[in-house]
């Protein structure tokens, strides 16, 4: 690998690039760059979490939430969170960060509401 350190790195992207196209993988390229990415955050003792809400989250709220996930993770890794608004899930939050989701938003509520309504082996235990 000695000759990764001798080439700038957009040649040595462009060169990725053109033995995507060759091999007919070009197609691959962005899960390959998502891919990239994970491994290069991780190497760096990074974890991302993406928390999902309504609006974004005020300063506050999102320190809060950063530093309760460093608290989770520990020492030795850092957390980049990453917002993401979605008007469907009504409110609350989806946080996801490693293998994890807790989906915390209200149209999962809803929707495990409805389905405990709709099975009838509930409605005899009242």
């Amino acid at each position: 690998m000695s000759w990764c350190k001798q080439r700038p790195p957009h040649f040595i992207i462009a060169d990725i690039v053109v033995v995507l196209a060759a091999n007919g993988r070009l197609r691959y390229i962005d899960s390959i760059a998502k891919k990239f990415a994970e491994l290069t955050m991780a190497n760096r003792g990074e974890v991302k979490a993406i928390v999902t809400s309504v609006i974004a989250l005020p300063p506050e709220e999102e320190k809060e939430l950063k530093e309760t996930l460093q608290d989770l993770i520990g020492q030795g890794k850092k957390v980049k969170l990453e917002q993401k608004i979605d008007p469907n899930i009504l409110g609350g939050l989806v946080l996801e960060f490693g293998q994890k989701v807790f989906d915390m938003s209200i149209k999962t509520r809803a929707r495990q509401m409805e389905r405990f309504l709709r099975d009838p082996t509930h409605i005899g235990s009242l």
